[in-house]
């Protein structure tokens, strides 16, 4: 049996052994006889010793958020009380901020894969990892941690095909297919993948609104080819691109384009790009099934998106990526970070 820690400090294997050692003498020793065994450490070794010896973050820290029901002085009446979500938010909020704390006061982790004689060395963003129960608790801990400005990778999410980046690509080789839809035309121009400066994009969907004299209501894309001709063009490009080359070559060049993630939060672009470069994976599937059809290969994506396919994101985690990695216990076993 497993009967020693190695990845872990002496603190925390008392706290273990105390928490587990209290529920098993009130359970399975009660009703078997069998006592509990301690965890053990691996004391003897040189390296457990220097790791022991210098403090460094909390071993074990509780931090936690109920639902809270606030009271009005004004009505003397309690008010509604929050929703398990925005407790949630709460909650991350604050570890958010825990987190920052030990980030910024440089505090020492062990590296056990670090060279010399030293294995600390001051923590980095990816030296966390937050575990939680499902995928479901994300969308609570984007919100909090945006918010508080931490870098962070979610692993192994779900919903691809609700991204706002999956959306807007979508979109984009919808418009390709079906120029004359203003729908597709008018979402291109809004989203950040039409790299068209704010004023200019704003200024595009105010000429979209209005009625010219004598004419009526005048199409966006009219109004694109008429007064916009190098916007037209690019457009026309790069529908003939998709229609020859295929919609996944198209998105591969797309992101060979130096300018394509500006209009992204720099926190974002690692993200972003890994979820662009997955649809042309997806796109090249299509393709090598049913041909190099754009109209098909567009109509292929907005079910996936309508439908709310359940697809996963494709992991963007390396050595050298620094941010919080957020993941699910389950996906965690056999993992190690510094900071849990």
């Amino acid at each position: 049996t497993l009967d020693k820690s190695f990845r872990t400090r002496n603190r925390l294997v008392e706290k273990i052994n105390s928490i587990f050692g209290s529920v098993w003498s009130e359970g399975i020793e009660k009703s078997t006889g069998m006592e509990y065994e301690p965890l053990g450490s691996p004391s003897s070794e040189e390296w457990w010793i220097k790791r022991n010896g210098r403090p460094t973050v909390p071993e074990f820290e509780v931090i936690a958020a109920r639902q809270e029901r606030p009271f009005n002085e004004e009505t003397q009446k309690y008010e509604k009380e929050e929703s398990v979500y925005d407790a949630r938010v709460r909650l991350y909020r604050g570890l958010a901020k825990k987190i920052r704390e030990i980030h910024e006061a440089g505090t020492p982790i062990w590296d056990k894969r670090a060279e010399g004689e030293d294995k600390f060395r001051c923590a980095r963003w990816n030296d966390f990892a937050l575990l939680v129960p499902k995928r479901t608790f994300y969308d609570a801990i984007e919100e909090a941690f945006d918010s508080e400005g931490i870098p962070y990778v979610l692993c192994t999410r779900r919903d691809y095909f609700n991204r706002g980046e999956t959306a807007d690509l979508v979109n984009f080789i919808s418009l390709l297919a079906d120029p004359a839809d203003p729908s597709y035309l008018a979402g291109w121009v809004a989203s950040p993948l039409s790299g068209l400066q704010p004023g200019l994009a704003s200024e595009l969907m105010a000429e979209g609104l209005k009625v010219r004299k004598n004419k009526g209501p005048v199409p966006l894309s009219e109004i694109i080819r008429e007064e916009y001709p190098e916007v037209y063009a690019y457009l026309e490009e790069m529908r003939r691109k998709a229609e020859l080359r295929g919609v996944s070559a198209l998105i591969r060049e797309l992101l060979c384009t130096p300018d394509l993630l500006k209009s992204y939060e720099p926190d974002r672009r690692r993200r972003v790009r890994a979820d662009i470069s997955y649809m042309a994976e997806i796109a090249a599937e299509y393709e090598s099934s049913q041909g190099r059809s754009l109209a098909g290969c567009a109509e292929y994506m907005r079910f996936a998106v309508k439908g709310s396919k359940q697809q996963e994101e494709p992991e963007i985690t390396d050595e050298d990526h620094d941010a919080v990695n957020v993941m699910t216990i389950h996906s965690a076993k056999g993992l190690e970070y510094p900071v849990v």
